[in-house]
């Protein structure tokens, strides 16, 4: 670890505002849903179909709870990650250069007695006045800088927690309703299969990204942004 981006995390010196932790990276998690509903709705004829089917509950009980803690798992590193490390490090750095600003206001001069109205000394006290103004005006530009990205990007992940939840609700429901045609088109194969007779159509394509059927989630917004 120390080796790494993340390594002054371990180091012994103070931590730097400049320094940041790796980039956050996420996934996209399918909403929980119940699968095979077509197997676990029939009735089971053997003590084996009893216990498949039982499998197959336990099975989609299982994922939706892994999934429930991945999403809460993921939730966290998010605001963890963007609001209170990017608050701590705002404050970091609003305290550092502040620091330095207390640093700069002592006129350095050659250590003898000086009088004020000495022309030489004056300037020099104009001009550390004048730096001071500028340094003060910068400090507030970029803490007004941060201040507005931080709300634009709080704002952008409103926008994108909405734009997503949309984007999973289409999804889902495409999904659903191609598992909807597959049942119906297994249970026209086997009126097939029995009447002996050519069934009609194909089987339903499953939807992805690619195929146009599922839509792929908004990116998220990051500061840089």
């Amino acid at each position: 670890l120390a080796s790494t981006s993340a390594g002054f995390l371990v180091s012994n010196s103070p931590v730097p505002s400049t320094s940041q932790l790796p980039k956050l990276a996420t996934t996209f998690i399918s909403p929980k849903t119940q699968r095979f509903q077509d197997l676990l709705g029939q009735k089971p004829h053997t003590e084996l179909e009893a216990n498949l089917q039982h499998a197959l509950h336990w099975s989609n009980g299982y994922i939706n709870n892994q999934k429930e803690w991945l999403l809460t798992m993921q939730a966290q590193n998010v605001l963890q990650h963007i609001y209170y490390t990017a608050r701590v490090r705002g404050q970091l750095e609003h305290s550092e250069e502040k620091g330095a600003q207390k640093k700069k206001q002592c006129l350095h001069v050659d250590g003898r007695a000086k009088l004020l109205t000495q022309d030489e000394f004056f300037s020099q006290v104009e001009s550390a006045t004048t730096r001071r103004t500028q340094e003060e005006e910068e400090l507030r530009k970029k803490k007004d800088a941060r201040v507005t990205a931080h709300e634009r990007l709080a704002t952008a992940l409103i926008r994108w927690e909405v734009e997503r939840e949309a984007c999973e609700k289409g999804n889902k429901k495409a999904t659903e309703e191609w598992e909807a045609s597959v049942r119906a088109w297994e249970h026209e194969r086997g009126l097939a299969r029995t009447e002996r007779r050519k069934l009609g159509w194909t089987k339903p394509a499953k939807p992805t990204y690619t195929s146009g059927l599922l839509t792929k989630p908004p990116p998220k917004p990051k500061l840089s942004d």
